[in-house]
Order: structure tokens, then sequence, then C-alpha cells
């Protein structure tokens, strides 16, 4: 993709994140996951560093994702959640990140799996919210969702617990007082962390304190305005939040 084109689509994008009003893209697609990576890039430079980043993967696609999810957004400090303009509901995933105790530097590019692992000290329980900055069918494109930090719409993040090699492949959680039996996504999340490290690195690295999110344990839950999510996990503490409406 052409760096005018870099430039056009992350302004676009730039433009809904500071305005809460979905952009519809009139010019060409992102055509590979670099092209997606240098406008998530564009637009985090004007936004600041991430608080986080998810990663993920598609099905049938040996390839995982990553994508920012910058400070600023839709979570207040206080953990509630403001509805965008014109949305009517918010999509809330029960996740647990990796929060790096050392810092990931470009030189780490080719890190073996346990070293890559070593460099993260908590598992924090956190929210992904979900919401995109896309209108129309550009919101379901892989490459634009891609290009748009993969909808996510900020997170919100429970209390650190430390990380001694535990189990992340199946939890228990109550997801709003209801218990659950949970596996994660995509079987073993270590994983996903280990390509995540050699991929930031390759982007110039993140600092000490970053969460990395791999995955949603419970699904996507819409939450209306006024509606409350509460996630607690058996081994790894809680998180919760309320979706209010503009103004409140």
């Amino acid at each position: 993709m052409a760096g005018d084109l870099t430039s056009q689509a992350g302004e676009l994008l730039l433009s809904a994140h500071r305005t809460g009003v979905g952009v519809e893209p009139d010019m060409p697609a992102p055509q590979s996951r670099a092209d997606a990576y240098g406008i998530q890039d564009h637009v985090l430079r004007q936004l600041g560093s991430a608080i986080a980043w998810k990663i993920g993967r598609a099905a049938n696609d040996p390839e995982p994702y990553i994508a920012p999810i910058p400070k600023l957004g839709i979570v207040r400090p206080d953990g509630r959640c403001v509805l965008p303009p014109g949305a009517a509901q918010l999509g809330v995933e029960a996740e647990l990140g990796m929060r790096l105790g050392k810092e990931i530097t470009p030189e780490m590019a080719t890190l073996g799996r346990a070293e890559c692992l070593a460099l993260f000290s908590h598992v924090v329980p956190l929210l992904e919210i979900l919401h995109t900055r896309l209108a129309g069918a550009n919101a379901a494109a892989p490459l634009w969702k891609l290009a748009d930090f993969q909808a996510s719409g900020g997170v919100v993040l429970g209390a650190p617990i430390a990380w001694t090699g535990q189990d992340l492949a199946s939890v228990q959680v109550m997801v709003n007082g209801e218990a659950r039996e949970a596996r994660h996504p995509f079987g073993d999340p270590l994983e996903l962390l280990h390509w995540a490290v050699r991929h930031l690195a390759r982007r110039g690295g993140a600092p000490t304190g970053t969460v990395l999110t791999t995955g949603s344990y419970t699904g996507i839950t819409q939450v209306g305005a006024g509606g409350r999510f509460e996630a607690e996990f058996s081994r790894f503490g809680e998180v919760r939040t309320q979706v209010i409406s503009p103004g409140h």
C-alpha cells in the first residue's frame, strides 16, 4: 500500500477515534497485513502508546494477528465505558492478559519461546471492549478491521497477580454470577505470546507494564446503556464495567 494511501486511511480512522463517529472509507482497501499494520502504526503515533495489544488468529489461518489498544478510548479511568454517538451497545469479552515485567526491545525479534515468556511478570484479568470505527461493509472486511485495531474500543484492567506458570488453557469464571468452565479459544495462549513478542520487537518494541491479551474465554456479550458486566476468574481475580450514555 502506497505511503500516501496509508496516511489517508490512518487519518480517516484517526478522525473516527476522536469524534466517535464511524467512517466508511472511499479508498482502496489494505492488500496485506503489512498494509494494515502500517495504518495501525500511523494512528497509534497520533493517539499515543498502547496500554495493551490484542492477539488472535483467524480460523484456518496459522499466522496470528495483532492490534494495539491505546489508553485513549471509550473506557473512563473509573472503568466505566461510554457509548459512542449512535451506538446502542458495546461488545464485552472477559480475558486474561499478561503484563510485561521487562520491556520488549528490537533485538528480541528472534528470541526463543522460554526467553519470551520470561519477560512476563503478572496475569491481569481484563475486559476488552469492542467497537468498530468503520461503517458499512468495511466493518466486516478482515484487513480494514485489522487496520481499525481489530475493532477494539478499549480495555478495563483488573488487579494483576504474579505469573508463576499457571495454566491459562482452561479456567473457571463467573460471568454476571453464572459459573462457567471455559477453555482458551486458541488452545495454548503462550504460543501466541511467543509470536507477539517477536512481532512487537520488529515493530520497535513495547515498554514494561504493557499488557498482551490473547482472546476471550466467554465470547462476546452485548451490553447496552446502564448494563453491567462482571467476570470473576477463580484463580485470577475479578474485573467489572458499566456501560453509560454520553454525558453521564
